[in-house]
């Protein structure tokens, strides 16, 4: 999205349009970690830095800036059957190409009830419990000064039922021989 002004009625607006060129570096880490015996969390943060080019009718247009990225999950069980999913989700500001987006949140809870042996679960999850993950961004391009707020509906509500057919445990194998294996006993005397 690149921002422009429509030097006839002066409106500002957004087009799409191909950004030049830009080169990354990323570092990626994920801990796991189990606290107790019931709860095992999992954290990972990412970092970035992103430099980009274009050439403009004004001239070269120069994008930098980093990003952070944290996500921790965490895992508890409650009962037997019964255990339970917290996220929390933080990115920070960002620059894409001509826009930068501004910090973003997520909380997200799940429960998941094990029922009829294990053979059927019903979980529940909600998304974005506060709200938090929508975009704004601004650009400062040529005599363009632009913003934008947007609210997607990011907050919602799974129910799920979930049966499994079939046995749950596995066969062991077999131990088959063939006529090979045979002929290479034989074959090595033994």
């Amino acid at each position: 999205m690149t921002p422009i002004v429509d030097p006839d009625t002066e409106r500002y607006g957004t087009t799409n349009k191909n950004f030049g060129s830009s080169q990354s570096i990323s570092a990626m880490m994920n801990y796991r970690k189990t606290l107790f015996k019931i709860w095992t969390t999992n954290l990972t943060v990412q970092g970035s830095y992103i430099i980009g080019t274009s050439n403009e009718e004004f001239g070269e247009f120069v994008s930098k800036g980093g990003m952070f990225l944290f996500q921790l999950n965490n895992s508890i069980t409650i009962s037997p059957t019964l255990s339970a999913d917290v996220t929390g989700l933080y990115i920070s500001r960002q620059r894409a190409a001509y826009m930068v987006l501004q910090p973003r949140g997520n909380f997200s809870l799940g429960l998941r009830q094990m029922l009829l042996k294990n053979k059927m679960s019903l979980s529940l999850t909600i998304n974005d419990i506060f709200y938090t993950f929508g975009d704004e961004l601004y650009a400062r391009y040529e005599k363009v000064n632009y913003s934008l707020s947007s609210k997607q509906d990011t907050r919602y509500a799974n129910l799920t039922l979930r049966y499994n057919f079939g046995s749950s445990t596995v066969r062991a194998a077999r131990n088959k021989t063939t006529g090979i294996e045979d002929e290479a006993t034989r074959a090595g005397g033994r």
